[in-house]
């Protein structure tokens, strides 16, 4: 008996990682269920941003991807709708797997495509946070328009659906309607434990770590703002691709503008394999994201042993309580300065001790089975 088999479409895979999140997403799935599914991904053939194909792959055919899936590398003057249709003829996929709600080349084209077979596998549609207000927010007449007319037309008609969490589901049926079918199964995080790196930490004094894009959507500008209030020494380190060159500008210049207090470094991008290692670096993981359908930044701040201070606009939420940091409504600057300043007054032992309890909890998280089965239940079972 054959394993079902997957066929992924996405724009950017690895060796991609400028487009953060869903990369990593569908990495971590397929290394998951590497034993139970054959795995086919058909993704562009350069970085998100990038002009050149990446070094050393060939394009245009089909790349064996460690061992655990092939990808197709797709060139600049070949068709993604068209490949997909002749990738099913040929592949016989049980399940055709979406990961955005708005890419043209690798979800809107292909998926039109398809619904026009008479014979095609079941197709599975990720949103991958975009149906989150925040991301909504981000040329929200452009998007509106289209999801009214999707709507419409019931473009959608025959997809199912993967939420993360429940308010993305709610956000699915409220866009798509209530007979929409959608599947809640949580993104599955990095599966490595890394060693525990404590710093030295003094009260008064307290280094910050922003990773992620340098857009709007991970709102870069609100932390920089908060920071004018501080009256601590503050190092804050930022990292990630720079997508928005405007919105980079004026966030160099807020940084320009902050107390002589705080000290602002800015690098760039990194590749997943020194994420946890680079927020080991600070003593707290400061993300004032607009919205996250999983946020493997944060759990990969959890994996380093470090506390966070995000948004509550994340799955991970009812932080405080459990010592790991906090999760603050954007609307109330005010407290996001009140727990700078908390986290500035640790002594030594108060870090190690919150270092801890976020390592421990990320140990805990992934012993955790059922994330993994319901994974694997929705493209085998369909539930």
């Amino acid at each position: 008996m054959r394993k079902t088999r997957v066929l992924v479409l996405i724009d950017w895979f690895r060796p991609g990682f400028k487009a953060g999140g869903p990369i990593q997403t569908v990495a971590n799935l397929v290394c998951a269920l590497q034993e139970d599914i054959e795995w086919f991904i058909l993704t562009s053939d350069k970085d998100f941003g990038e002009s050149n194909p990446y070094p050393g792959i060939e394009s245009g055919t089909w790349t064996d991807w460690e061992g655990k899936a092939w990808v197709w590398y797709c060139r600049s003057d070949e068709i993604p709708s068209r490949l997909v249709v002749s990738f099913v003829a040929k592949i016989k996929p049980d399940v055709v797997y979406f990961n955005s709600l708005f890419s043209p080349g690798f979800t809107l084209a292909p998926l039109r495509s398809l619904k026009r077979l008479k014979k095609r596998p079941r197709l599975v549609l990720a949103p991958r946070g975009m149906l989150n207000p925040g991301a909504l927010a981000l040329k929200k007449w452009k998007k509106k328009a289209f999801l009214l007319a999707a709507r419409a037309t019931r473009f959608f008609s025959g997809v199912e659906f993967q939420a993360t969490f429940q308010q993305e589901k709610e956000a699915i049926h409220a866009r798509f309607g209530q007979k929409v079918r959608v599947h809640l199964v949580p993104n599955l995080p990095s599966a490595d434990l890394q060693e525990l790196v404590m710093l030295p930490k003094e009260p008064g004094n307290l280094k910050l770590v922003f990773l992620g894009r340098i857009s709007r959507m991970k709102n870069l500008d609100f932390l920089l703002n908060v920071l004018r209030q501080v009256k601590f020494q503050c190092e804050l380190s930022i990292t990630g691709p720079r997508e928005d060159e405007v919105y980079l500008k004026m966030c160099e210049n807020l940084g320009n503008a902050l107390p002589t207090e705080v000290t602002v470094t800015w690098n760039e991008g990194i590749r997943p394999e020194e994420v946890v290692s680079r927020i080991s670096e600070g003593h707290l993981y400061v993300l004032p994201t607009l919205g996250e359908n999983f946020g493997h930044s944060i759990f990969e701040a959890f994996l380093a042993g470090r506390p966070v201070l995000i948004s509550d606009l994340t799955p991970w939420r009812n932080l405080a309580p459990q010592g790991l940091g906090w999760d603050l409504p954007l609307s109330n600057p005010e407290k996001w300065s009140e727990v700078l300043n908390e986290a500035a007054a640790w002594d030594q032992a108060e870090f190690e001790k919150r270092a801890r309890v976020a390592h421990q909890f990320a140990a805990n998280y992934l012993k955790r089975g059922e994330d993994r089965q319901k994974s694997l239940n929705l493209f085998v079972n369909g539930s």
